[in-house]
């Protein structure tokens, strides 16, 4: 990672340059929610891109302990200038769970399935975090908010067809109009993908951009894609316009 941004200087520019626009196109009041933040790129490229937009609330998420003190660091100098809310926790199904994480030394990537790794067992650092459950964490950290429209990035290496699952199915899953999550089929059993493929259809919007860049729109295409393929990896992009007509919180 460290690498790629001392060069280019940026990391996924397609993923915050989309949600970036989106949100442009719904100027509204807004959280977006950076799942698996790490060391906040993506989010500070989506508040870079946005500002003058005094209305979006960042909330980021990042377990591995070492990111989130250069989150910290990293969302300091700008964190007196806009709403943000950094979470050392990670998200799941059953809260307040303490349970490993597996953290590459080579890069700055982590997951809590160690068959997800990309090191060997020798090559990654074993660490105890915390977890909390969808339901927990949008009773703590989201109404008690006012907003209208949430965007949401996960990004966790391995839990994010979980949470998508979570949140889209929650009480604010109305609220959530667009969302990015990476999509690794690895031991998904065909009843998870079909759960998969029905949660999409919230959307009226599909792209799916797998890791050698190649670019699919058509939902059936992705559809089948989601289907068929066993340990594809690459992300997901989904929208929908919803309307305002919902009491927001």
């Amino acid at each position: 990672m460290a690498p790629f941004v001392n060069k280019f200087g940026y990391w996924d520019i397609e993923t915050s340059i989309f949600i970036s626009n989106h949100i442009k196109d719904n100027n509204s009041r807004q959280i977006f929610i950076d799942i698996g933040a790490n060391q906040g790129l993506i989010t500070l490229q989506v508040y870079n891109n946005l500002l003058g937009f005094n209305t979006i609330q960042y909330i980021c998420i990042e377990p591995v302990p070492l990111f989130f003190d250069n989150l910290k660091k990293n969302i300091k100098e700008v964190n007196s200038k806009a709403n943000f809310n950094l979470l050392n926790i990670g998200l799941g199904k059953v809260s307040n769970l303490i349970a490993p994480i597996f953290i590459s030394k080579r890069n700055s990537t982590s997951t809590q399935n160690l068959d997800l790794a990309l090191d060997a067992q020798k090559d990654l650092i074993k660490e105890i975090v915390k977890i909390v459950s969808v339901p927990d964490f949008i009773k703590t950290y989201l109404e008690p908010l006012s907003y209208e429209f949430i965007t949401v990035k996960s990004d966790t290496d391995g839990s994010d067809i979980a949470i998508f699952d979570s949140l889209i199915n929650s009480a604010v899953g109305f609220k959530i109009n667009c969302f990015v999550l990476e999509i690794i089929l690895t031991d998904v059993s065909v009843s998870e993908r079909e759960v998969l493929i029905q949660n999409c259809n919230n959307f009226s919007q599909w792209f799916f951009i797998d890791r050698n860049g190649k670019y699919t729109q058509s939902k059936d295409t992705i559809a089948d894609f989601l289907k068929s393929k066993q340990g594809s990896i690459g992300d997901l992009y989904l929208t929908q316009e919803l309307t305002k007509n919902k009491d927001s919180y």
